[in-house]
């Protein structure tokens, strides 16, 4: 229901696209333009109408932001809860503290 909940019923199922549920790159790769490439060369490769991604990570928004994705939603992850109760415990939050959704459209 999380994800239901971030994607707020924006994109159809019934659409082909691509999700990236997360980015990561090894740190010794960072700041070399990797992500972006892989990004890129997703779309391209796909043939899918669009590119939904989930960010977690400030640089992650950057990179995205960059290549044109457009931001759908954002959840906090201090207080989102679930039937009324907090879903994650906030002591264990620490350098991502929330999860935003971007979406590229490809036609």
């Amino acid at each position: 229901r999380f994800f239901a909940d971030l994607d707020q019923g924006i994109t159809d199922p019934n659409n082909a696209g691509i999700s990236f549920l997360q980015l990561t790159i090894a740190p010794n790769y960072r700041k070399k333009g990797l992500g972006t490439q892989l990004v890129i060369k997703s779309a391209k490769n796909s043939g899918v109408s669009f590119i939904k991604v989930c960010a977690a990570s400030e640089s992650s928004c950057r990179i995205f932001e960059r290549l044109g994705f457009h931001k759908i939603s954002e959840i906090d992850y201090k207080t989102y809860e679930q039937n009324g109760i907090q879903f994650f415990d906030p002591s264990l939050i620490r350098i991502h503290s929330r999860i935003v959704l971007y979406l590229l459209s490809l036609i």
